[in-house]
């Protein structure tokens, strides 16, 4: 990747802690694939279209893996593939992980998108449970005990744990 930096966090959407959760679940996912999901976020990107500022972050640092792409001033993401990756993911699953991140996003949850948005990509990428040909992500976030199954199990677990951590600071501010 890029001296081992996951998120690029340029318009500094994400809290110090989803940076290091992206990081720990992306330096799992490269000792076990060699792949990574890379999190870019820029405050625009100008007259380009999203989706095509993605593919050119993604071919430019020739990503072996998935970038995430994020435009903060639109609250669009896009996803870009890597060759060879994105045969991986059917449109159902690349559109529900899209829809997903861009609810969280609308919704100000930018931590919790990003966490849920690159845990289903790792796992995909990982071979898990849908190894990119089985239902869209909606219908394929099962229970916690199948969860628990799957080899990356655990760290969706950490990163429920996370994402509920940071849900109840939110809510003790609030008060």
């Amino acid at each position: 990747m890029f001296a081992k930096d996951y998120v690029i966090d340029g318009a500094r959407m994400f809290s110090a802690d989803t940076v290091k959760m992206i990081a720990l679940l992306d330096a799992l996912l490269e000792q076990k694939t060699g792949r990574t999901v890379a999190v870019v976020t820029v405050a625009n990107s100008g007259s380009v279209p999203l989706g095509e500022a993605a593919s050119r972050f993604a071919s430019a640092l020739h990503v072996n893996g998935v970038v995430i792409y994020v435009e903060r001033d639109a609250g669009q993401a896009a996803i870009a593939y890597g060759a060879n990756t994105g045969t991986l993911f059917t449109p159902a699953l690349q559109t529900s992980i899209e829809q997903s991140l861009s609810a969280a996003f609308h919704q100000g949850h930018y931590d919790s998108g990003i966490v849920t948005a690159v845990s289903a990509i790792a796992e995909v990428l990982a071979g898990g449970r849908s190894g990119g040909h089985g239902p869209p992500l909606t219908t394929a976030q099962s229970g916690p005990w199948q969860q628990a199954q799957s080899q990356f199990g655990w760290v969706v677990w950490i990163a429920v744990m996370l994402v509920g951590t940071v849900l109840m600071v939110v809510l003790i501010r609030r008060r």
